[in-house]
């Protein structure tokens, strides 16, 4: 071995230096990073290197010439958590409003126009409803019945004699004449009362024999003894049936029998009149 080779060997082995890349141009970087101007300075916050890198980097350029700033690198973000199936991971962006969910105040509301629309029909009905009227009762004037003669006056009737009527329309009970029950010949021994009563209305003149007998039976018996013309019929009252009624008339008058429960009565007057008279005496 030589002395060159002796020195050569003891020499310790210097690594060689990496070349130093050369600076990015913002031209070169990708169209997603690439900047203008200072607004890569300004996003990054960062500037310039002022000197080489223990690695061997070189210097900043001379003065005079802008320097080139270094491309950013974006920070990876983190994986966001896994959203559950049916639902959406997207979050409304920064200062917009929520949506609004009915509140404890929607009740209240309601209430509030309840009560206002209550008012509002109350003022109706109070200023808008007419004032009712009143129609006055009417006031009927019935015509003051005035009897042709003043009826007599019966000095304690029996039962019987009081229900004769002493007036109706212009009809008075003039005369009342009570008789011994044992005289009567309609029926003998079955008679209980006998009285003849005259009624005028100071035209006309009826006289009524009234007489009170035990039994319908008897009535009715009483009834079928009198001479008569024709058949017995049905004697009504105000349309309703109270008896049995024969008739007998002659060339001035005309006898109308019938009987009332258990009397037996006869009327005895002018033919002409004599229906009116029964229907207004009413027995």
């Amino acid at each position: 071995m030589t002395e060159h080779d002796d020195t050569a060997a003891q020499r310790p082995e210097v690594a060689p230096s990496k070349p130093t890349p050369p600076r990015a141009r913002p031209d070169d970087a990708p169209k997603l990073y690439r900047l203008k101007g200072d607004a890569v300075g300004k996003a990054t916050g960062a500037s310039a290197p002022a000197s080489g890198s223990a690695s061997g980097s070189a210097s900043a350029p001379a003065s005079g010439s802008a320097s080139a700033p270094a491309p950013t690198e974006t920070a990876p973000t983190a994986p966001s958590a896994p959203t559950p199936e049916g639902a959406t991971s997207e979050r409304p962006p920064a200062g917009a409003s929520s949506p609004r969910t009915p509140g404890r105040a929607w009740p209240l509301v309601i209430a509030g126009l309840a009560i206002l629309g209550a008012l509002g029909y109350g003022a109706y009905l109070y200023v808008g409803e007419p004032e009712p009227i009143e129609i006055p009762a009417a006031n009927v004037v019935a015509p003051e019945v005035v009897h042709a003669v003043d009826p007599v006056e019966l000095e304690d009737p029996t039962a019987f004699l009081a229900a004769m009527p002493a007036t109706f329309e212009r009809w008075s009970m003039v005369e009342a004449t009570t008789h011994d029950p044992a005289d009567a010949t309609i029926l003998p021994g079955r008679v209980a009362e006998h009285h003849t009563l005259v009624y005028t209305n100071g035209t006309a003149e009826y006289t009524v024999e009234a007489y009170q007998l035990y039994t319908e039976e008897d009535a009715v018996k009483a009834l079928e003894r009198q001479p008569r013309d024709g058949d017995v019929g049905e004697h009504t009252v105000a349309g309703a049936a109270v008896g049995s009624e024969a008739r007998r008339s002659s060339e001035t008058d005309t006898r109308v029998m019938w009987t009332h429960g258990a009397a037996y009565l006869e009327a005895v007057g002018p033919t002409e009149g004599i229906d009116a008279f029964l229907e207004l005496l009413a027995l």
